[in-house]
């Protein structure tokens, strides 16, 4: 083909080539779709204290880790004693009952209270994301009086 032959096609060509961009995004569609089917696989739970009673509560949300054989896990604490130091753990189960701890024990970081009430703890479990299955989390009053739940959630899809 000559040069004005291509000048002359050029408009012609741009769209077909502005097509072929377009069907290659499609083949990653399946890499996106996953990932976003992925973020959108998490359990969620309020916190509250057991028999209703009064005391701290809050939110709890696991997810899919940063990689694949990891499971985040956030808490969220309110309304609690300024200080306290507060083990915390997931469970395997039914709040209420002394289902197993889920992955090791030394994973789970304490929630530190502040001044207000409200604590946060964001851990990375090594285990692989739960996907069926009864779970819940327990707070506990403190170390010693492990025996003592404070509050707990019943973890949904």
């Amino acid at each position: 083909m000559s040069r004005k032959t291509i000048t002359r096609l050029k408009p012609l060509l741009m769209p077909g080539f502005s097509a072929i961009l377009a069907l290659l995004s499609l083949t990653t569609a399946p890499l996106n779709a996953r990932a976003m089917v992925h973020s959108l696989a998490k359990w969620s739970a309020d916190l509250a204290p057991p028999n209703g009673a009064v005391g701290p509560h809050g939110s709890v949300v696991l997810e899919p880790g940063r990689s694949p054989n990891h499971t985040r896990v956030r808490v969220v604490i309110s309304g609690d004693t300024p200080g306290a130091l507060r083990p915390w753990h997931l469970h395997v189960g039914v709040c209420g009952e002394q289902g197993p701890i889920i992955g090791p024990e030394q994973s789970y970081a304490r929630i530190r209270i502040n001044a207000r009430g409200n604590g946060v703890a964001v851990i990375d479990l090594p285990i692989p994301f739960p996907e069926a299955g009864a779970l819940f989390v327990n707070v506990h009053e403190s170390v010693k009086a492990m025996e003592t739940i404070v509050t707990c959630g019943q973890l949904v899809r």
